[in-house]
């Protein structure tokens, strides 16, 4: 079969679709559709993931020696049992007014985070993003984990069994404070492993504002 050879023009093109529709997901999932951090995941899997065999996006394009955002810090010994790059926060919405009564939530960071630092891509890549004892997770680990095997752009019948744990019970805290109406606690499970991944796009959406004002530019000359 007589196959097209795409041009860099092409490629650009593709990039900025991928960054359009990058920037509408994060919008609906910070709406409340988290759902849609399976369609994050494999936007990020197109634009980053490189084998072998196939090439990532930016790879394409020859962006992967660029400086990315780092929005998390590194873990440290005095965190254990439980360890967890600050990628993410624990949210409480008061959902009612006029009565105690409050949802607790992970939530992605975003630009609020206490420094910003830049790395080369396979470092960033592949930090550890979330530690509980013997569980870890890199960016990479977890971006592949969902895109291929939960729901991203394909349902396996297994899944790595450390992302299970992290999605489904590793990620278990109690929030407790205090308010003028008493002490309250509130328990979370689950979705540690959807804000991660909006965060990820965030700080690759960062990364990529500078380049992304020079190609636009590329195209029109």
């Amino acid at each position: 079969m007589t196959k097209y050879k795409v041009s860099r023009n092409d490629l650009i093109n593709s990039l900025l679709d991928q960054v359009e529709a990058l920037t509408i997901l994060n919008k609906h999932f910070d709406k409340g559709e988290t759902i849609l951090a399976q369609d994050i995941a494999t936007r990020l899997r197109i634009l980053l993931h490189t084998t072998e065999h196939s090439k990532g996006l930016l790879s394409q394009l020859n962006l992967m020696n660029i400086s990315f955002i780092n929005t998390s810090a590194p873990l440290t010994s005095n965190t254990a049992p439980f360890s967890m790059v600050s990628l993410v926060i624990t949210h409480l919405k008061h959902t009612k007014p006029d009565k105690i009564n409050y949802r607790p939530s992970y939530r992605a960071r975003l630009s609020d985070t206490h420094k910003i630092i830049s790395d080369s891509f396979y470092d960033w890549w592949n930090q550890i993003i979330f530690s509980n004892k013997s569980l870890t997770m890199t960016r990479r680990q977890l971006v592949l984990a969902i895109t291929n095997t939960d729901g991203g752009a394909h349902v396996d019948s297994e899944l790595d069994m450390h992302y299970y744990l992290l999605k489904q019970k590793s990620a278990d805290l109690t929030v407790s404070f205090s308010t003028k109406q008493g002490k309250f606690s509130f328990h979370l499970d689950k979705g540690i492993n959807y804000a991660l991944v909006r965060q990820i796009s965030y700080e690759v959406l960062e990364t990529l504002k500078p380049d992304i004002k020079g190609l636009k530019k590329e195209l029109k000359s």
